[in-house]
This record gives C-alpha cells, sequence and structure tokens, in this order.
C-alpha cells in the first residue's frame, strides 16, 4: 500500500525504492537489484503504472478481501502486487536475485537493456554501484500477471517455460495455477533468449490498466506466503 499509494508512471519509479528492504543495487536502466544468499533464481517485477502522470491514489476497499482506488486514478497493483510479493520474500530471506524492473509498460525498457548483459554473460557492467551480481541465471518468474491460476508458458506466442517447470511450480505453490500459453508482454519474457525458463506467475489482480483496477488483498497474501515456503532451487 505503501508503494501503490501514488502511481508512479516510469521515470517516476524511485517513489517505491523506500518500501524495498535489504541493500539495494541500482543499475544504468533504474532497475533495482537486491540479493538474498546465492542462487541461479531470478524474480522479476516492475514498479511503474500504466500511466502518464504521477497521482495521490486514495484506496477503496469496496468488498471483501479486495482493495481498488476510487475510481480517479488507478490502483498500480499491476504491477506492485509482484513488487509486494518479492518484498515479503526478501524480508523471510528466500535466497534469489531480485530486479524490481523500470519501464515495463512503456516497452519493458528496464529489462530489456539488462537483458543484454546476458550476452556478455553478466549483469555486473549493468551496474551504477555495488558488488558483482550473479552471473545468468537459469529461470526468470516475473510475479506480473493477471488473474489466479496462470503459470504462463508461451508469451508474445513464443514458448518461454516449458510445460514441465509450469506443471512442478504449480504443484509447490499449491494454489491451482496451471501452465497457460495464452501469456503477452512483461518482463521475464526479455530474458527468454537467453534463460531456459522464463515465466509469469498470477497474482489476483484484475481489470489492470483501467480505474476499476482491484486487488485481491487475502490472494495476494496467502500467495507471498506460499513463495515463502517452496524450494526454488
Amino acid at each position: 500500500m505503501d508503494m501503490a499509494s501514488m502511481t508512479t508512471p516510469h521515470g517516476y519509479e524511485s517513489y517505491c525504492w523506500r518500501a524495498i528492504p535489504g541493500p539495494k543495487m541500482i543499475d544504468k536502466y533504474n532497475n533495482v537489484h537486491v540479493l538474498v544468499g546465492r542462487s541461479n533464481m531470478l524474480f522479476a517485477c516492475h514498479l511503474d503504472t500504466a500511466d502518464d502522470t504521477p497521482e495521490r491514489v486514495w484506496f477503496d476497499f469496496h468488498k471483501k478481501g479486495f482493495i481498488r482506488s476510487n475510481g480517479r486514478t488507478l490502483l498500480g497493483a499491476d504491477d506492485k502486487a509482484g513488487a509486494a510479493i518479492m518484498c515479503h520474500m526478501i524480508t523471510n530471506r528466500v535466497p534469489g536475485h531480485y530486479v524490481f524492473h523500470a519501464g515495463e509498460e512503456v516497452g519493458c525498457v528496464g529489462s530489456t537493456k539488462l537483458a543484454e548483459h546476458l550476452n556478455w554473460g553478466s549483469f555486473d557492467d549493468a551496474l551504477k554501484n555495488g558488488t558483482p551480481l550473479p552471473d545468468k541465471p537459469t529461470t526468470v518468474i516475473s510475479f506480473d500477471r493477471r488473474g489466479y491460476d496462470s503459470i504462463v508458458t508461451h508469451q508474445c506466442g513464443s514458448r518461454t517455460c516449458s510445460d514441465e517447470f509450469a506443471s512442478d511450480l504449480s504443484d509447490a505453490l499449491g494454489l491451482d495455477h496451471a501452465p497457460d500459453p495464452t501469456g503477452v508482454w512483461t518482463d521475464s519474457v526479455q530474458y527468454a533468449p537467453h534463460v531456459p525458463e522464463c515465466t509469469n506467475v498470477s497474482v489476483g489482480y484484475f481489470h489492470q490498466h483501467t480505474n476499476q483496477e482491484e486487488q485481491d488483498i487475502e490472494y495476494l497474501r496467502l500467495l507471498a506466503d506460499r513463495c515463502c515456503q517452496v524450494d526454488w532451487e
């Protein structure tokens, strides 16, 4: 809710940085990196919202377990819901490389630029400062899918994740997700030329990119807790 208290179109993502726990590193494209332990997992979300002007968001708890704005602005659950899950995982010390991307809504600006560094085998040259980052990940998981039940296997018409991986992740989460071949555009697809398993997981928002956007908070809480229980390796 702290991150969602303002809309943050591309260029204003830094408003959200204060809510991200742990030592943070910023790269040249204003993606935020947090490292927990050593892991080949890259967890992804984005901090920008699908609007043009930063505006104050007034929350409306219009039905049990759900939150939306008062109708004057976006809520920004796309994708601050995913950011909240990753913050929860960091706080609970789940090993991984966490990247809070900039500019997804205007063409995956941050992830496209960052993924280019995988051609060189390392993210390090993308950093403005900080300790070296892990080398190429084996898996990229975005938390940026609408609804409740998707683990995306195809994005923009191309396979980015195996059915086997999607099914195993569904079993591990235990929330009735299923392989979904109808994924579209998000940050994880930018890594697909370099990483064998790239997917996107439903986080419980609906009507994204509209002033009727809403988020199931109870589902988000449950999913965040389950993500702390999965043996990601």
